[in-house]
């Protein structure tokens, strides 16, 4: 499961709102600010997935390096993955948000992002690291939209199906880059584009955010005053 890191906050919330009434799925979504939240775990997919697929391959063709080498390099990510989630951890005690702190994880990642595109794989000492903050960002940020997040609908029965629905989104976006990227680098003969098309979706993800934040903050701070619930329906 994707949010892992957050599972026992989640299940937490889940068993505090076992008996608290259910609000209205599609009212949530729209009130919660949670369908361009949707969007950006779907860019997060992409990003995340697709580095932890491919980095071997970019390390092989864009630094020259043979295979045992890049697959060896590439040990380097799970290293990063694992700091990644104190970094995200202490963005969200700073911040106070999850959201927020995600949005300050892939601003990082658009940085790195970017210069990769700019060196064209000049040299793997700097493109290494950069693949590594890069990935690192997209775990600090699954752990917030999908370990921590769900948490917030506790008060509204809806734990279990936020925490559904935004796992399936990420497995929309890993799908899309385990068969989009390769087809991009095939059509290019380079993995620059790739690196371009990272940049793009990390600027998308960003605007979603902003739009997102307008109904999710004054959701964050009252969740149970903002939508109205419905009661549970009578067992049989």
């Amino acid at each position: 499961v994707r949010g892992t890191p957050g599972r026992a906050s989640q299940e937490a919330a889940a068993a505090a709102g076992a008996a608290t009434p259910r609000a209205p799925v599609l009212r949530l979504l729209v009130v919660s600010g949670l369908f361009p939240i949707l969007a950006i775990i779907t860019c997060q997919g992409i990003l995340r997935d697709g580095i932890e697929v491919w980095s071997s391959s970019i390390i092989k063709d864009q630094y020259g390096l043979g295979t045992s080498g890049s697959i060896l390099s590439v040990a380097v990510l799970p290293v990063f993955g694992v700091a990644s989630m104190a970094v995200a951890r202490a963005l969200r005690r700073a911040l106070g948000d999850e959201v927020l702190s995600a949005m300050a994880l892939f601003g990082s990642a658009f940085v790195c992002a970017a210069v990769l595109f700019a060196t064209r794989g000049a040299s793997l000492a700097v493109g290494l690291p950069l693949l590594a903050v890069l990935s690192a960002s997209m775990h600090g940020a699954n752990l917030m939209l999908i370990g921590e997040l769900p948490g917030r609908f506790a008060s509204h029965g809806r734990v279990g199906t936020i925490s559904g629905l935004l796992n399936a989104f990420t497995y929309v976006g890993a799908a899309i880059s385990i068969y989009g990227f390769p087809a991009l680098n095939e059509r290019f003969h380079s993995w620059r584009p790739v690196f371009a098309l990272w940049m793009g979706v990390i600027a998308l993800a960003i605007a979603l955010f902003l739009l997102a934040l307008r109904r999710w903050l004054p959701f964050a701070r009252k969740p149970e005053t903002t939508v109205p619930s419905t009661p549970h329906a009578p067992s049989p």
